[in-house]
Order: C-alpha cells, then sequence, then structure tokens
C-alpha cells in the first residue's frame, strides 16, 4: 500500500532512504529521545518538563488512564499533545472517537476532537514530518472498534502557532490490531518506522508484525513479517532501545521478548524469549518495560493486587533464572503503571 500526502510518492522513497542509511547510520540520536520527548503530558491532567534539573511538574489537559503522546520542538519546548476525553464516553458519545489534541496552551487544538482512539494504553504514538519543519503526523489504532490505523495531519504555521489538524482519521488498514503502537527513527536519521502487531485472539493466534514507513514523499506500507512468540491477546507493550537497535516486548498474560532491529532495512532478527508466562497475584501481570541505557538490562513492570518491578540481566545465558525484584507493592495503594526512559536517561515508572 502506498498513501501520501505527495503526489510523487513512489519506489523511490526507498532507495533514497537506503542511500542515505549507508552514509549516516552511525550518526543515530532520535528526536524524541533529545528534545523532542522534553514535555510529557500523560494521566489526569499531569505534565513532567524535562528541561530543568531535577525535572518540574505542570498542569496538562488530559485526563487519560493510558494513552497520550507529547511532542516539543527541537528546542524542548512543548508544541502540543493527545490523549482522550472520558466525558465523551460518559456522556454516550462514541467511545471509539473519543481522542483529543490539545496545544501548548493546554486548549483544544482547531479541529482537534473526535481522533480515532479507544480507553486503552499504547494506541498513539506522535511524529514529525519528514518533509516538513512545521507539520507532524499523529498515528492512532483502532483496538476495540473503528479497526485499523490511522493517522491525523497537524500544521503548527497555523493559529499564529498554536497548530491546526488539517487532516484527521486518514484511514490505512482496517483489520484488529493490538494496542501496543511504536515508532523508531530510520537509520538514515530522518524517516520513521511505524510498528504494531496484528491483534492475536484465541481464535486468530499471530506473530505477524506490520510496518510502515514515514518517508519525504508520504506514508510506504504495511510490510508485514512473522516473528516471535506466537500470541495469543492484543495488549502488548513495544518499546525500543535508546539507540534503536533493540525491540523489546511486554505482554499482559507474561510474554517478554526481545529482538533485534535493523534500522535500514526495518528487519528484526534474533527473538530472544525471556519469559513466556509469569504471575504476580491474581492478575496475568506483564504490563510495561524498557532497556537500560546500554542495553545490559531490561526492566518489567506489572500490573495486578501485587506489582512488582523486575530486572533482567540481557547478558545472562538464563535472564529469567536471574531475574532481580527491584519493588513490590500491593493494591489498593497502588498499583504498577508504565515504565518509559526520559531524556535524562532515567528509567520512570
Amino acid at each position: 500500500m502506498l498513501h501520501s500526502t505527495n503526489p510523487i510518492f513512489n519506489l523511490k522513497s526507498h532507495i533514497v532512504s537506503a542511500i542515505i542509511c549507508l552514509v549516516l547510520v552511525c550518526a543515530f540520536q532520535t528526536e524524541l529521545v533529545a528534545q523532542r520527548g522534553n514535555n510529557w503530558c500523560f494521566g489526569d491532567s499531569s505534565g513532567i518538563d524535562f528541561n530543568t534539573s531535577p525535572p518540574t511538574t505542570f498542569s496538562s489537559a488530559v485526563n487519560s488512564r493510558g494513552s497520550c503522546s507529547s511532542i516539543s520542538d527541537s528546542f524542548g519546548n512543548l508544541l502540543f499533545y493527545y490523549g482522550y476525553d472520558p466525558n465523551n464516553v460518559l456522556t454516550g458519545q462514541n467511545p471509539h472517537s473519543n481522542g483529543e489534541i490539545y496545544n501548548n496552551t493546554h486548549q483544544l487544538m482547531q479541529n482537534g476532537d473526535t481522533i480515532i482512539t479507544a480507553a486503552w494504553y499504547y494506541e498513539g504514538v506522535i511524529l514529525p514530518a519528514p518533509h516538513s519543519t512545521n507539520e507532524y503526523y499523529l498515528f492512532t489504532i483502532g483496538v476495540t472498534g473503528n479497526y485499523g490505523l490511522y493517522y491525523s495531519a497537524i500544521d503548527m504555521n497555523q493559529n499564529n502557532g498554536l497548530g491546526a489538524v488539517t487532516q484527521k482519521n486518514i484511514q490505512l488498514n482496517s483489520f484488529k490490531a493490538d494496542d501496543g503502537l511504536t515508532a523508531v527513527k530510520h537509520g538514515n536519521g530522518r524517516d520513521w518506522w511505524v510498528f504494531f502487531r496484528k491483534a492475536s485472539l484465541s481464535t486468530s493466534a499471530s506473530s505477524t508484525f506490520y510496518k510502515y514507513l514515514i518517508t519525504l514523499f508520504g506514508i510506504a506500507g504495511p510490510d508485514t513479517q512473522s516473528i516471535g512468540a506466537i500470541t495469543y491477546i492484543n495488549s502488548y507493550r513495544y518499546f525500543f532501545s535508546k539507540d534503536g537497535s533493540k525491540l523489546g516486548c511486554v505482554g499482559y498474560q507474561g510474554l517478554v521478548e526481545t529482538y533485534d532491529f535493523d534500522r535500514c532495512t526495518g528487519i528484526l532478527s534474533n527473538n530472544r524469549i525471556i519469559k513466556q508466562n509469569y504471575l504476580s497475584g491474581p492478575y496475568p501481570g506483564g504490563w510495561s518495560g524498557e532497556f537500560s541505557e546500554d542495553k545490559t538490562k531490561l526492566y518489567v513492570s506489572d500490573h495486578g493486587i501485587d506489582s512488582y518491578l523486575f530486572q533482567f540481566n540481557l547478558l545472562d545465558s538464563l535472564p529469567s533464572a536471574t531475574v532481580d525484584t527491584i519493588a513490590h507493592f500491593n493494591y489498593p495503594q497502588y498499583t504498577g503503571g508504565m515504565l518509559s526512559l526520559a531524556p535524562d536517561n532515567k528509567i520512570y515508572w
């Protein structure tokens, strides 16, 4: 499939990307790990600013138990962010089109309502458009309704720099997908890979990854690759190491696995199943994960009445046999949540 905002988009983009990748493959530093990710907006009106040391907090307009994404400019200034509005669900509106995009004044962006998403956890990611310094894509995924992958386009030149959504809910496919959308910069330092897995349910187990390539010429894909454990649920967290060379997967039923990733070709290899299944309390666990900066450790959180934070040593031949428990606490005071590697190279829970 080829989809483009530019009519000249064709296979030439793959050739150009491959050539540039050979030249720039060693010059990797993702924008989202640098200043692009310096502001986080999440949870119930929460915000963290990593431009200060130590980080400072601020109030955002997000009111979300899960799916949310934010992006800053190359100087670390917040541009806009997205979450979903639970009030839409409570008032009887479509629960699968309740995403909203907010500008940096924490107001609803022009045309930023009714974004395809739902009340889940890893359904959206914001990326700079490679063809423009002022345009951005918000990719969202329909997990339990409005199935498929969608994108909306944001132009920050609109409304005196506050931005506007110029295209909304453009559908790229229509099949059921995992609640697990992620992205990583291409090896050429300019383009992006967008990743997710086809939904795996009891009647349709799958190990197929879907990959879209975002280039100067538009959106290409999907390319598919079947690799890794056969999965039976549709709730996963996918996360890349800081340098983009490894992909991790944590599943709600306890699956923990890693892959090597080639940022130039988009190929996954060397799948390693760290843990097929582990349980804590009555819930399956397996909620979130992150690699250490040097990729020798893998941190995994789970979510339940008993919540744990685990550290796996990836240098061990059998990491599950030497796993360390970093933290443990009980609901109802707390439950385990998401892990995220911050610009200060610390992992936050």
